[in-house]
């Protein structure tokens, strides 16, 4: 839970920042680049190990700043752990519901022939389907997509439905949805994750539309936007599943008519976001003082992770467990029951212990 604790602190921080400087700079950086920003705040979310940079912001505002975290012996599973554990399953068995729920609603629609036209405009290895399906025009699915097209599409509305959802298909967009599913099922009680999944859906679709736009043509960029409005009215498609013109639209379209090539500048900025960002709010501080050394009465101590060994005659090999101390604690250790003890709260903690004969 330590660890999990300092994800979803240090990832939602980052969430934060990046939602922010998207709301200024929006329309300033290419939409890929804010995608590689939800990247990096979903890789800290679930990354199971701690990064740590001594370029870190929170090394610099100093020690209040830094996140301190324990892990304590005992009952494994405390009252505030399981009732993660039991949101977390809950909200585990609705996703999964809400994919099969999507799976067999395509599974209900029309296959069509391979010799069908409108196959030219996908990628090889796409499944295409017809019929009426709640959001649809959409695409499901990573490894083996499936565009389902609603009945009646009609030149030319039908060639930019087929572009936006091609485009979809060969970015693997769907695999965004997948990973936001796993951060929302870990991180279910930190809002900034919730805004972040409403977020990212609205990027993935502006990223597609300035892909399918570059396929087309940016002088087809006002007859692209009508058929979104168009189709804009259509009900929210399930989940798992990237919709042609599902809600939002009035942002899309606004970044549709500002359509500009790429430019070195924009590139610069996104990857200076990227990087500073990146360093500055999704790490750690490095630790300080010991990273593996013996405990002794009286040492100081900061609200860091810390590894250590202690030294004593008879002492049983255990595994390596992480710990923080607050600063100037006083720590006592068990060489009976592996542990360190705080005198004065009773809190104890597992530690690494080595025989000196092995020294």
């Amino acid at each position: 839970m330590a660890q999990l604790l300092e994800n979803t602190l240090l990832g939602g921080a980052m969430i934060l920042v990046v939602a922010g400087l998207r709301r200024l700079l929006r329309d300033r950086v290419h939409p890929n680049g804010w995608l590689a920003l939800w990247a990096v705040c979903l890789a800290r979310l679930l990354t199971p190990l701690p990064w740590r940079s001594p370029l870190s912001l929170y090394a610099l505002l100093g020690p209040a700043a830094k996140p301190a975290h324990l892990a304590r012996t005992g009952d494994p599973l405390s009252l505030p752990a399981l009732l993660w554990l039991i949101a977390a399953a809950g909200l585990a068995v609705w996703f999964l519901a809400a994919w099969l729920s999507a799976r067999r609603r395509v599974r209900e629609t029309i296959p069509l022939e391979k010799s069908d036209r409108r196959y030219a405009a996908l990628p090889r290895g796409t499944a295409l389907r017809e019929g009426p399906m709640r959001g649809a025009p959409l695409t499901f699915g990573a490894v083996r997509p499936t565009v389902v097209l609603s009945p009646g599409l009609k030149a030319p509305e039908l060639d930019y439905v087929l572009a936006h959802e091609g485009a979809h298909v060969r970015r693997r967009d769907n695999l965004w949805h997948y990973a936001m599913a796993a951060a929302l099922v870990f991180h279910w009680f930190n809002p900034a994750v919730w805004l972040m999944a409403a977020l990212l859906r609205r990027d993935v679709e502006m990223a597609c539309d300035r892909a399918a736009l570059c396929a087309l043509g940016t002088e087809r960029r006002a007859e692209y936007a009508r058929t979104l409005v168009k189709l804009s009215t259509q009900a929210e498609g399930y989940a798992f599943c990237h919709g042609f013109g599902q809600k939002r639209a009035e942002e899309r379209i606004k970044a549709i008519m500002k359509f500009r090539k790429i430019t070195f500048a924009g590139v610069a900025l996104a990857l200076t976001m990227v990087l500073g960002l990146t360093v500055a709010f999704a790490s750690s501080p490095a630790s300080e003082g010991k990273a593996a050394g013996v405990l002794n009465a009286g040492d100081d101590f900061h609200p860091v992770y810390y590894e250590v060994e202690v030294e004593g005659e008879g002492l049983e090999k255990v595994a390596t467990y992480q710990f923080s101390m607050d600063e100037a604690t006083v720590m006592e250790y068990d060489a009976a029951e592996g542990i360190v003890v705080n005198p004065e709260t009773g809190e104890q903690f597992h530690i690494t212990l080595q025989d000196p004969a092995d020294k």
